[in-house]
């Protein structure tokens, strides 16, 4: 079932640490770039996804091995607007240049999408979608776009020392990364201003002194791309992008942005859980949170649905003639049908929330090697100039490499305090820490099979309610008892319609009502001849009559 997962973030700024726009293009396409603004190398061509940097450490010999199916990444690419220079087309050159267009040291750089790309379609029509999304929503509207597509980063691991040869993912969450720049371009191909300030005058329109000597001014931003409303917009633009793609492949497969109660979908949602409470549940301990949230999950999910009795449909006991269908056997199916088609879309809700929370664990366990493996860089840079400075003369000038010691020392203490204070753990333990992540996404996808393997049965079961329905009201149509039958029919329609399941009886019924030409056939081919004829006729007529309604005046 296909899932709609949109995630954004800032890249640089001052509450997100040392990660640069440079590391982040490196990290997202596993190439080597340079940031030319500390001299710092972040190389990610041997990256081989969550446990990568572990691997490093322990020094596996990474020389000599193809590594384009073992990282995991499908395809990269430059998308870039109008005005742009064309020299942006290389990776290291964009990145830098928008590093060295912010004044300041903590300057947002750039801005990052992550979004979960649909199972059902082939990497072909993957990146087409991709490529159409991200041109009309941000290369159209002035910006750099740098997307990478991953084929997914779950691994399985053979031993306990995780060898590279070993290494195998399994391409379960095809997603994509798209890193974009946070300033227009201008007209001569040079870097726009984010923003621009404004003095606050009095009522007499003089500017106004503040304490400290400085005019008062507000801040007005000359794009809208950091707005509540844009952000809105980019979500809803990607489940119509991938929807209107499942459409042309002629796919039933659909999408939404909407939460399940915007959906008008009466399922209970659970609550966030955060990462302590978390921490303590996968210890073995319970917390408040945990218990609300499957207490909340038991109400919305029929675990067992064997203990709810839904019917066969199974033939009147009377022969199949005309006259002897009744209203209740009409009624039975579709209440058949709309038991069924309900507990359908619970199961697909409950796999679709399960697959959502795998792409947001799996999305912390790459984060966090991308940090870990940063503040690794970072150590070992300054382990080099120390080694370098000691092997300085006596009589050389240090002055420049002090200042450099400086800078990455800085940078050092500023990356792993930022990588202990939001993930809670240190960088040494990340390695054990994506490992345990990585145990909870296979755990989840043990958990989806079972609900997976009860769907064909239960959609064969709707599929069969359906036919029946459809079929035993055709022949009511053509049975001279057809209005005792309609009217008793309708009776059952009202009394139902004080049940508390309205909500999911509309859907359903809704659904249930689309006769298609293929069943319509179909049931042709189990009655009589007789019935067959007079059948064909009454819907000739009903088509008639809907036509001529159509083409005459509205009064």
């Amino acid at each position: 079932m296909a899932i709609y997962y949109l995630d954004v973030k800032p890249i640089g700024g001052k509450n997100n640490g040392s990660r640069t726009a440079v590391s982040a293009a490196a990290y997202r396409s596993g190439e080597r770039l340079v940031s030319e603004k500390n001299g710092i190398e972040h190389n990610y061509t041997n990256r081989r996804g969550a446990m990568g940097a572990a691997a490093y450490r322990s020094g596996t010999e990474l020389q000599g091995h193809d590594f384009t199916q073992k990282i995991g990444i499908v395809h990269n690419e430059i998308m870039l607007p109008k005005h742009a220079p064309e020299a942006y087309r290389d990776r290291a050159t964009l990145w830098n240049s928008a590093e060295k267009a912010e004044k300041s040291s903590v300057a947002r750089t750039g801005r990052e999408i992550v979004v979960a790309l649909p199972n059902e379609m082939n990497p072909e029509q993957q990146l087409e979608v991709v490529r159409d999304y991200v041109q009309r929503n941000f290369v159209d509207k002035g910006m750099c776009a740098d997307f990478s597509i991953h084929s997914g980063h779950i691994h399985d691991k053979p031993n306990e020392h995780y060898p590279f040869e070993n290494l195998v993912i399994r391409k379960e969450n095809p997603h994509v990364h798209i890193q974009l720049t946070v300033r227009p371009i201008n007209n001569d191909g040079t870097w726009g201003e984010k923003s621009k300030r404004q003095y606050i005058t009095d009522k007499n329109g003089k500017r106004i002194k503040l304490p400290s000597g400085n005019w008062k001014t507000r801040k007005i931003e000359l794009t809208d791309w950091d707005r509540t409303e844009t952000l809105i917009k980019w979500r809803k633009d990607w489940a119509d992008t991938v929807n209107r793609k499942f459409e042309r492949l002629g796919m039933d497969e659909r999408i939404s942005h909407l939460s399940l109660k915007q959906q008008g979908i009466d399922r209970e949602p659970t609550t966030h859980m955060g990462h302590k409470a978390w921490n303590l549940e996968k210890k073995g301990k319970k917390t408040e949170i945990g218990d609300k949230n499957r207490a909340i999950m038991a109400r919305n999910i029929v675990l067992f649905p064997e203990k709810i009795a839904v019917a066969k449909p199974q033939q009147p006991e009377k022969s199949a003639s005309s006259s002897e269908v009744t209203a209740e056997y009409i009624h039975e199916m579709k209440e058949n049908y709309i038991t069924v088609d309900g507990k359908i879309a619970e199961i697909q809700q409950e796999i679709s929330s399960i697959d959502r929370e795998s792409h947001i664990i799996q999305a912390k366990a790459e984060e966090i090697d991308e940090r870990a493996s940063d503040i690794e860089i970072c150590k070992t840079q300054l382990a080099e100039l120390k080694t370098q400075r000691q092997k300085m003369g006596i009589f050389s000038s240090k002055k420049a490499i002090d200042e450099q010691i400086k800078v990455a020392e800085r940078l050092f203490e500023q990356s792993d305090s930022y990588f202990r204070r939001t993930y809670h753990i240190s960088p040494e333990e990340a390695p054990a820490e994506i490992r345990r992540l990585e145990a909870k996404m296979r755990e989840l996808e043990r958990s989806k099979k079972p609900l997976q393997d009860r769907l064909p049965a239960m959609l064969a079961d709707r599929e069969s309610f359906k036919f029946e329905y459809h079929k035993q009201r055709l022949l009511a149509e053509i049975s001279r008892d057809r209005e005792r039958i309609m009217r008793r029919w309708e009776q059952l329609e009202r009394d139902v319609q004080k049940d508390s399941r309205r909500w999911l009886r509309r859907g359903s019924a809704q659904t249930l009502d689309i006769l298609t030409e293929q069943m319509f056939q179909k049931i042709l081919k189990t009655v009589s001849p007789e019935q067959a004829k007079a059948i064909k006729a009454h819907r000739a007529r009903v088509i008639e009559l809907e036509r001529s309604r159509e083409l005459s005046p509205t009064r």
